[in-house]
């Protein structure tokens, strides 16, 4: 589309920002609001490709946080291309952040706590995102406290709460390889403990600007995670607790501090971080 022409008779088209096989992002006007905006146009017009379009929509729709991008409308063109209008924003995503200077421990507990307060969020609303990773994560204005959760593109949703059925069929892999759960590599049923996995992977790649699963085929990539086979986050994890003051964390693995109740000192969206580091102690556990 060229600048000036209208998506949705609403949005008015600036400029294209990204493309790629399924779509368009462009940046637009909203005549509305006279707010800029991104607008999604996707070009496919698959059955399946629709269906996971329409229920991102509806997820962004229906579930609002400060932390999550922001809905702005969704429809259909005359022409039948299907588009998502979200909330502009400035800055750039964690992988870009992730290589140039290492974050501060600080920096990666405020962006622990804001994403987790977002999954939270999400899991109440019955939505699972099971895309958990850097460039999904937008640090709006370059800052790890003003991050945004993006891409809902393949979200498990809730089928009593959105009235849908599920599109992912048994030992079906959805997710990023180095970032998935081991359930999620296995192609099993995953619920919000799966983005609570994720989150503390990220973490660990925050703190040490290394993937903590990572070979140079996804295959194999799975098979450690599934193998338990990554580095051993213990002494990272450790100093992460210290520095948000968990309470009694003295050489005990984060799992026995969970089932010990430890985590009732700390306000739920912290105690949220832990849950994630806890899913890599449990992890961690397994290779010692």
């Amino acid at each position: 589309m060229r600048p000036g022409q209208l998506i949705g008779a609403r949005f008015e088209v600036e400029a294209v920002i990204g493309a790629g096989g399924m779509g368009t992002v462009y940046r637009a006007r909203d005549r509305l609001t006279h707010q800029r905006v991104a607008v999604k146009l996707m070009h496919g017009q698959a059955e399946l490709d629709r269906k996971r379009f329409l229920r991102e929509a509806l997820a962004l729709e229906r579930v609002a946080h400060p932390a999550i991008v922001g809905y702005r409308g969704h429809g259909e063109t005359p022409e039948g291309f299907l588009y998502l209008a979200m909330e502009w924003l400035e800055g750039h995503d964690l992988f870009e952040r992730l290589g140039g200077e290492r974050p501060t421990v600080d920096e990666v507990i405020a962006l622990g706590q804001r994403v987790a307060e977002a999954l939270a969020v999400l899991h109440e609303g019955g939505v699972v995102h099971r895309d958990l990773k850097p460039s999904n994560l937008f640090l709006e204005g370059g800052s790890m406290s003003h991050v945004k959760l993006l891409d809902l593109g393949i979200a498990r949703l809730s089928a009593t709460r959105f009235d849908v059925t599920q599109m992912t069929a048994p030992g079906v892999l959805v997710g990023t390889p180095s970032y998935v759960s081991p359930e999620q590599a296995r192609g099993r049923t995953v619920d919000a403990r799966t983005d609570l996995y994720s989150l503390g992977v990220v973490l660990w790649e925050c703190l040490t600007q290394r993937r903590l699963f990572a070979h140079k085929s996804d295959f194999e990539t799975m098979k450690m995670i599934v193998e338990a086979r990554g580095e051993k986050p213990f002494a990272t994890l450790f100093d992460f607790a210290r520095r948000a003051d968990l309470k009694r964390i003295g050489k005990r693995p984060l799992e026995m501090l969970a089932r010990a109740g430890a985590f009732d000192q700390l306000d739920p969206n912290r105690a949220r971080v832990f849950g994630a580091l806890d899913a890599l102690s449990a992890y961690s556990a397994a290779i010692h």
